[in-house]
């Protein structure tokens, strides 16, 4: 953690973090018995175009902060992406994996909202 000192009192500086989901693919491929094509020799080699069919696809939720890659949680199969997914799965285990990270640098870890932040630097007058 970042320390700062502001009107004389030392502060932590608060390291931010963000996130996305992203699908992620899963692709069986061909054997070369598979793509083998018959041509006559006078024929030039036919260009493949279609693509195959994908035979899994994975939502993964990524976390990021300044120092980059943080924690990566895989939603299970077949569920859906809502707000009590992101409350009682997806945060609790990035918020493991960053206090676990935070014991092993020696640092402290809390979390605050970007409104508790706020507010609380509106009353410091910052």
């Amino acid at each position: 953690m970042v320390r700062g000192n502001v009107q004389g009192v030392s502060k932590a500086v608060c390291i931010f973090y963000t996130g996305d989901e992203s699908w992620f693919y899963a692709y069986e491929p061909e054997t070369k018995q598979q793509s083998i094509v018959w041509v006559f020799q006078n024929e030039p080699n036919p260009t493949k175009v279609v693509r195959t069919r994908s035979i899994s696809k994975q939502m993964v939720a990524c976390f990021f902060s300044i120092t980059g890659h943080e924690a990566t949680v895989a939603l299970q199969q077949r569920r859906m992406v809502n707000s009590e997914w992101h409350t009682t799965i997806c945060l609790p285990k990035f918020i493991r994996k960053i206090r676990k990270k935070s014991r092993r640098k020696g640092e402290s870890f809390s979390i605050m909202t970007m409104r508790a932040l706020t507010n609380r630097l509106k009353r410091r007058n910052f």
